[in-house]
């Protein structure tokens, strides 16, 4: 299983780790704006669980692409 969290302040970290650490999760992205603070906070998270499972990546969800419908 593949998951994704949006975020990587306290509660985005938190669910990092404790998805991470479940066997049937193969991957976990977590993705923030900052993309250093998101690199920060996987590496930790990896260190923790033990494992590589987290990646981090920059997402912006404030700047919304306008669709033309």
């Amino acid at each position: 299983m593949k998951l994704l969290v949006i975020g990587s302040g306290m509660m985005g970290s938190a669910a990092a780790y404790d998805m991470a650490r479940q066997d049937h999760v193969d991957s976990v992205t977590l993705a923030d704006s900052d993309r250093q603070r998101a690199k920060d906070v996987a590496a930790r998270v990896n260190r923790i669980a033990g494992n590589r499972k987290v990646r981090a990546v920059a997402l912006d969800a404030s700047k919304e692409k306008k669709r033309r419908d």
